[in-house]
């Protein structure tokens, strides 16, 4: 505690002055202010999934149970969780949980973490007595921590450890407290219960209260017989119902001084050379503090070599096991040690102002440091973020699942915009790991409340559980639900959007009877094209396929207008040179088969593997019989290579190997016979086929990507080249006349621009625009569909008509338009700009298969032309 006397030292008045409070308190509020209102801005909705799972399981505890059950659950699961990160707790779950309920909003618990904190930081002033003129000092050493800041504004509650271990000192430190020992001993139970709904790293507080004991012998003997009653209760509790993390301290093997000097040896590189842990400024200033500081140097000495020595453990299991937020009660100590060691004058009269002009000095630039590395990290766009915020590594978790957040926002849009949701996806896909979560569905869960999730998302699945609860569906009520989906309902077809996850984790296709995510998938896909017709609308490389139902056949129509005649059909394997075959039951379309080694139930959609998980082909042919002309949609989805082709045209080409992929084509046919080809050819992993084929509305023949194109070498509509010219700002002004790098003009107009770290810069390095003109020249009449992608913002111009508007700062993005152009000359411009990090620039033309192109005749938009261009 702070003398009294101290404050008014004459050694104290220069660093007490208001010249000095305003100068330090001003620099202090900025760091602190710039720092935060950075990390949370940059951050945005690109946080790891942990960060909600507490709070999705605290509202779906509060909307479906009483209070006291809810209590009860959160309580009990606080000694029985088994994984590494515990997501369960009064603070954690509840809290945030209840808010939730009153009011949606995902960043509950990210308030609730800073909230905690700064409790945490007030405990800190309070037990050190530090003035209230004087708060700064405090403000300067949390800004020299790049970690601290970054896990104070962070959803998962890591940072708040320091909190038990904070009431801790304040229990050992208050006179008031020491001379009250029933209050002492009310104090200790509820600091030791307090550290069991925080994160693991609090639960050592027993060793504040083991240290007390022994080293403040002026304290009363029942005062530190109590605190040494309530260091054993929380030993005891530890040992009888041990986390993740405590069990590998406890279980760390044979402690040998090899061991011990290579994970001291890995610590130092972390934090001084990689700079992994933490800015190493604090850090070497609460070592520095603590040699000045006189009262209680031996008790912070000991709690921070405690604190050290459990991260030197934790660092013989690997080099890997030293994380940020293992370091995080390393770096309060620090803070406590610096507070401290301020606030006294007394022992260091023979150094006088020195070592606390010295201490400022240092806070100052480790402050400057910080916020230059900010802003150094800050530059990453958001598809290469791979942490939320600096300092916040972690080798297997805690990372930013990027194309899962753009998911959520694209899903939560649409649900704002008053459309239903059909998700296949659940708590079994990869991306819902135990290891990271990307906490997808948590995610729109809390930012839509209970009852709007309920009513507006439709998830199905074998489990409701993993780390938290949700409202998911029994897989065996799947069926009624999409029975009760039809016209005239209260939920049309035309009111859902279907959501698929079509690639999953490597590893799941080398073990793929244990993929429980396939195999429901799967089902529910097969269950949903039984009774509807699907739409993509979405590119075939997209994760989260977007598709729109429909009934699944036309109105008046009693029966699909075809008939597949089946031919051969047959499996194939190439060894040793000799080909083998074996036969295989082709019951025609719709066809939907997951091959895995063993099925472990016999159903229309699972198929045992012809030759285990060696490579196989399938070949399937037939006839198929058009009894009505219309316009038909062709469906072919694989994982790896399969193409199919009508009368001897190629129709869908999904070949290579890839995750499984979706395409579709529509196209008119004529009554009669056509030839049906279908092969497929499987790499020896995990094998997935679907085909189908239905009737659609002439509409389908007007959606781009849905339609049967083929993609035109771009090259060929500019014999003249296309000019190019950069600029220095994104709004195509103040030419660059160096920067004259090549555009690649072959099957597409398509360019990338890579920062390369260390080296100079590049004249293309952003903020820059292009721009491209030319003259294209359009040899025969018809639809033309421009696919236009770019990461920032391009637009499209024909005759000084925009043709695709692609503006705006962003990833990248894809749009395409389909017109119609007649033969003859255009005035061609594209523009494009790139504000931050990598850039990419990509355009393509394709156009009906020739086979087709008499169907489409003057379908699509077209182009008002000057007679000047026609040719």
């Amino acid at each position: 505690m702070l003398n009294k006397d101290d404050a008014r030292d004459p050694q104290n008045a220069p660093l007490s002055s208001r010249a000095a409070f305003l100068a330090f308190s001003s620099f202090a509020v900025f760091s602190i202010s710039f720092s935060l209102w950075m990390r949370v801005v940059y951050r945005g909705p690109y946080y790891p999934g942990w960060d909600v799972l507490g709070p999705a399981h605290g509202l779906f505890l509060v909307s479906t149970r009483s209070f006291w059950d809810a209590v009860i659950s959160v309580v009990h699961s606080t000694r029985h969780f088994q994984y590494w990160n515990h997501t369960n707790s009064l603070l954690y779950t509840l809290i945030p949980g209840y808010l939730g309920s009153l009011w949606p909003w995902e960043y509950w618990a990210h308030l609730l973490t800073f909230a905690l904190f700064v409790l945490t930081l007030w405990l800190v002033i309070r037990l050190i007595g530090l003035p209230i003129r004087q708060f700064w000092i405090l403000l300067l050493a949390w800004g020299a921590s790049p970690a601290l800041l970054s896990f104070s504004v962070a959803g998962y509650p890591y940072v708040t450890g320091l909190l038990p271990h904070a009431l801790a000192l304040w229990i050992t430190l208050d006179n008031r407290v020491r001379r009250n020992w029933i209050l002492s001993l009310v104090l200790c139970l509820v600091a030791n219960e307090l550290s069991w709904h925080l994160y693991e790293l609090g639960k050592s507080l027993f060793v504040v209260f083991i240290a007390a004991a022994v080293l403040h012998r002026h304290v009363p003997l029942r005062t530190r017989i109590i605190w040494l009653l309530g260091a054993t209760v929380q030993l005891a509790t530890i040992l009888s119902y041990p986390g993740g993390n405590v069990g590998a301290v406890v279980h760390s093997g044979s402690v040998t001084i090899d061991a011990i000097s290579a994970s001291i040896a890995n610590l130092a590189k972390a934090l001084f050379y990689d700079q992994l842990l933490d800015s190493p400024v604090l850090f070497v200033l609460g070592l520095f503090s603590l040699f000045f500081l006189k009262r209680n140097r031996w008790f912070f000495l000991s709690l921070l070599m405690f604190q050290i020595g459990l991260v030197v453990v934790l660092g013989m299991q690997g080099a890997d096991w030293l994380r940020p937020r293992r370091f995080l009660l390393v770096e309060f100590y620090c803070i406590v040690a610096v507070v401290g060691m301020f606030c006294e004058s007394a022992g260091m009269s023979r150094f006088g102002e020195r070592p606390k002009v010295v201490l400022i000095a240092l806070l100052c630039l480790g402050n400057i440091w910080q916020m230059a590395d900010l802003v150094n990290y800050m530059k990453l766009p958001v598809d290469e973020r791979r942490y939320p915020m600096p300092f916040t590594y972690s080798q297997a978790d805690y990372l930013v699942p990027a194309s899962e957040v753009n998911w959520y926002l694209e899903a939560r849009s649409r649900v704002n915009a008053g459309e239903k949701l059909l998700l296949v996806y659940n708590f079994s896909a990869y991306p819902e790991n135990t290891t990271d979560p990307a906490g997808a569905l948590e995610r729109l869960y809390l930012s839509l409340g209970h009852k709007r999730f309920v009513d507006s998302v439709f998830v199905f699945g074998s489990t409701q559980c993993r780390y938290s609860c949700l409202p998911i569906r029994p897989l065996a009520t799947l069926e009624a639900f999409l029975d009760s989906i039809h016209p005239g309902s209260p939920t049309p077809p035309e009111a859902f959007t279907v959501y698929y996850l079509q690639d999953f984790h490597p590893m799941y296709r080398r073990v793929a009877d244990k993929s429980i995510y396939e195999l429901e998938s799967v089902r529910i896909f097969a269950e949903i094209r039984k009774r509807f017709t699907i739409r993509l609308e979405s590119p075939k490389e997209s994760r989260f396929m977007r598709l729109k139902i429909a009934n699944r056949f036309l109105k008046g129509s009693p029966s699909p207008g075809f008939v597949l005649e089946t031919g051969v059909s047959k499996y194939e394997r190439h060894a040793d040179g000799i080909i083998h075959n074996r036969p295989f039951s082709w019951r025609g379309v719709p066809l939907d088969l997951l091959w895995v080694e063993d099925p472990m139930e016999a159903t229309a959609y699972l198929a045992k593997r012809p030759w285990g998980r060696g490579p196989f082909s399938l070949e399937l042919s037939g006839t198929l019989h058009i009894m009505r002309q219309g316009a038909y949609n062709f469906l072919l989805g694989s994982y790896d290579g399969a193409v199919l082709t009508l009368d001897g045209h190629t129709l869908l080409d999904n070949s290579g190997t890839h995750p499984f992929q979706l395409m579709q084509c529509s196209l008119m046919l004529k009554k009669g016979s056509h030839r049906f080809h279908l092969s497929y050819a499987d790499e020896g992993r995990m094998g997935r086929l679907l085909a189908d084929v239905y009737p659609v509305g002439d509409e389908a023949l007007q959606n781009p990507q849905g339609s049967c194109f083929e993609t035109l070498p771009i090259a060929r509509f500019f014999p003249e080249g296309l000019r190019s010219r950069y600029y220095h700002a994104v709004n195509w002004s103040g030419e660059n006349t160096e920067a004259g790098r090549e555009i690649r003009v072959g099957e597409s107009v398509e360019a990338h621009w890579i920062r390369t770290p260390g080296l100079s810069a590049h004249p293309w390095d952003p903020p820059f625009s292009l721009r491209l003109e030319g003259r294209m020249r359009i040899v025969e009449s018809g639809m033309y569909r421009f696919d236009l992608g770019s990461d920032d913002g391009s637009l499209l111009y024909l005759d000084g008509a925009i043709v695709l508007d692609n503006g705006g700062s962003h990833t990248y993005r894809e749009k395409n338009a389909a017109l119609h152009l007649n033969a003859g000359v255009y005035d061609f411009r594209l523009d494009y700009f790139n504000s931050i990090g990598d850039g990419r620039l990509k355009l393509s033309v394709r156009r009906p298969r020739a086979f087709q192109r008499d169907i489409y005749g003057a379908r699509g938009d077209s182009i008002k032309r000057s007679d000047s261009h026609v040719q």
